[in-house]
């Protein structure tokens, strides 16, 4: 079974403690004393939060930000994808030229980055 991971705000509470809550559900929040005490909550919360949505219907289980379509992640790996390649192609060809290759290739690919 494939572990799902969900994310939490964890936040230090002045002399109260710690505060977390889950950004994909909804309501999930809880406090705790301790960092350790307050992920046990949140760890309960979430079973409690998803034990509800399951049973009753009342809300849709969402998918992980993490694993949300990204466009842009699929285009900066081509772009490493290029790189590399470039970066072997120059080092196949060796010397002054090679470099040069390299160090141009790679400021154009960089540029395109950087326009998305």
């Amino acid at each position: 079974m494939k572990k799902i991971t969900y994310h939490i705000d964890l936040i230090k509470e002045d002399g109260t403690g710690y505060f977390v809550k889950v950004r994909e559900f909804s309501g999930c929040m809880t406090q705790g004393e301790s960092i350790n005490e307050t992920l046990l909550n949140i760890s309960d919360a979430m079973t409690g939060w998803l034990t509800s949505a399951i049973n009753h219907g009342d809300r849709k289980i969402p998918i992980p930000i993490s694993v949300k379509y990204n466009p842009h992640k699929d285009y900066n790996l081509a772009l490493d994808d290029a790189i590399g390649a470039v970066g072997k192609r120059a080092d196949e060809i060796g010397g002054e030229y090679g470099d040069v290759l390299r160090d141009h290739a790679i400021a154009a690919i960089e540029g395109l980055r950087r326009k998305i």
